[in-house]
């Protein structure tokens, strides 16, 4: 045990002379690499608890690898993070990371052609999602923590399972980058994403406008060194912190802004607002009963190509009597098409009503959120696709909303009808678990 205990501290001390050395070698404050050694970040969880390996010197070579391409960063979390403090500093900045799932070297450079009014640092961090990256299934926890979305469920195959964080958000007035160079891992590309590498682009969110915008970018791909894009310069203004490459032909979609249902005697006006649209030919704007099934009342021209916030509207003359939930249906000219989050309406005289059905394969369960016009008992069944009767429930009521949790995890992933009712009144919609 005291020779275990003994050659620990040795390897320990090691370990630190190394680090410690090249402060002395050198006159500033510099990282030297020197054949396969690894830094490996760990336990960044939040801005507040992030784990950082700070840089204190604004030279471009303040992280050197002795023989190129050899010593890593190894990150792969949000707030584990490389703070460089480039103060006003110009050049080429790279973080020799490394992705150690799939065993790639992938590099990141930021270069910055003017700089910051001010002295500020960047954080630096990347991360690999698995074979997702937005917030449907496991993974939805992966997502940058100012980005609010990841357009429509399946947009994420068409983006590397990778995002970036270049956050300069320490400076006054922001260095002002001339490119910027992606390196990702080529299983990074592949699995269930469908993919084309040559037309892969960089993206920023938008973090004050909540949206996905588009980088006109180089993709370079030389199969052999390795896969990465190239990002021209941008603007101060459009140097934003969160970051990915997509496919240019399927980008990151565009949320609509505004979206709302709202009664108006015993009609519904339906509002939305794009803030910009690329090859945009229609929207569909679709209603439905139970928020499972819809079907098309309104076909609105799209705007093709934009950069300004359009105003649209419909008129639903004929809303259910109880519950209406409406969604829209863009399509671009190639006949892609992405759906919007689910708008609801209540605009009959029917207190008994289901807000929200859905099911949630994570944890096994599904949620029934409704609304009472009454106090007291009332009854769940829960039906196949063959009428067996598979879950069963009582419980008491309150006059307005309620909730409701079933536990799935014994069923298939199949077609069930749920049926809610207290012996006088019955609701039944049908769910995809």
């Amino acid at each position: 045990m005291n020779n275990i205990y003994k050659y620990k501290m040795k390897k320990n001390l090691l370990i630190a002379i190394a680090l410690i050395m090249p402060v002395f070698v050198f006159s500033q404050a510099r990282l030297v690499l020197n054949d396969s050694v690894y830094i490996k970040l760990y336990g960044g969880t939040a801005s507040g608890s992030g784990a950082y390996l700070v840089i204190d010197d604004s030279a471009s070579n303040a992280i050197t690898q002795v023989t190129a391409g050899r010593g890593f960063i190894v990150s792969e979390k949000e707030f584990n993070m490389v703070k460089w403090d480039i103060k006003k500093s110009t050049g080429s900045f790279t973080i020799p990371y490394y992705d150690s799932t799939d065993s790639y070297y992938i590099p990141f450079t930021l270069g910055i052609g003017t700089a910051g009014t001010t002295s500020g640092s960047i954080n630096f961090s990347s991360w690999p999602t698995g074979n997702h990256n937005d917030t449907v299934g496991s993974y939805g926890s992966q997502l940058p923590s100012d980005v609010t979305q990841f357009g429509n469920p399946n947009d994420d195959f068409y983006a590397v399972d990778r995002f970036w964080v270049i956050d300069a958000g320490s400076y006054g007035t922001k260095p002002t980058p001339n490119s910027l160079k992606f390196s990702y891992a080529k299983p990074e590309t592949q699995g269930i994403n469908t993919i084309t590498e040559s037309r892969l682009k960089a993206q920023r969110f938008n973090s004050t406008m909540s949206r996905w915008y588009d980088i006109a970018a180089i993709g370079v791909d030389t199969f052999v060194t390795g896969h990465y894009v190239i990002a021209p310069g941008i603007s101060t203004a459009n140097f934003f912190r969160s970051w990915t490459l997509t496919d240019s032909a399927q980008p990151l979609p565009i949320t609509l802004f505004d979206f709302s249902a709202n009664c108006m005697s015993s009609k519904v006006a339906i509002k939305w607002a794009t803030a910009s649209e690329i090859n945009n030919s229609f929207f569909s704007v679709q209603k439905s009963h139970d928020g499972v099934e819809f079907t098309d009342f309104a076909t609105i021209p799209g705007a093709g190509n934009s950069t300004t916030i359009l105003n649209y509207s419909a008129t639903d003359n004929s809303p259910y009597s109880d519950i209406t939930y409406y969604r829209i249906k863009q399509t671009d000219y190639n006949g892609n098409f992405t759906y919007s989050p689910l708008a609801i309406s209540q605009c009959g005289t029917d207190e008994f009503y289901i807000v929200k059905l859905y099911p949630n394969q994570l944890t096994q369960t599904t949620t029934l959120l409704f609304n009472a016009d009454f106090d007291g008992p009332y009854h769940i069944s829960v039906y196949d696709v063959l009428g067996n009767k598979v879950i069963n429930l009582n419980n008491n009521a309150v006059k307005g909303p309620n909730q409701v949790v079933m536990d799935f995890s014994p069923l298939a992933h199949s077609v069930y009808l749920v049926n809610i009712g207290n012996g006088t009144k019955f609701i039944t919609r049908k769910i995809v678990y």
